[in-house]
């Protein structure tokens, strides 16, 4: 029940954040987040609710889902997520299964 409740709770804010974040031109990247970096074009990736991922988790559904945060923050996750920063997902794509459905959070 104790990681039902961290799963909620993490969903709950990757639904409150992400959508903010996401916005162009209203978050610009500040040096050191990511300045300069190239970033992936977001229009044609699929956004899930809450409750979709915790359905897909009641169902069993093949899902990975990888924490994007930085290290310290990962600590408090989602059971089964892989950590794999921001920053390192282009270099450690070879760790992504292909044959899954991939949800990503940062919050």
């Amino acid at each position: 029940m104790k990681s039902v409740k961290r799963v909620l709770f993490s969903a709950l804010l990757l639904a409150l954040v992400f959508p903010a974040a996401a916005r162009p031109g209203l978050n610009p990247p500040s040096a050191g987040h990511g300045a300069g970096q190239e970033h992936a074009k977001t229009d044609d990736i699929e956004r899930i609710t809450v409750d979709e991922l915790i359905l897909m988790l009641a169902k069993k559904k093949p899902v990975t889902i990888i924490d994007v945060r930085n290290l310290d923050s990962y600590q408090e996750k989602i059971v089964g997520a892989l950590q794999i920063p921001h920053d390192d997902v282009k270099n450690r794509l070879k760790e992504v299964p292909r044959n899954r459905e991939i949800v990503t959070y940062c919050a």
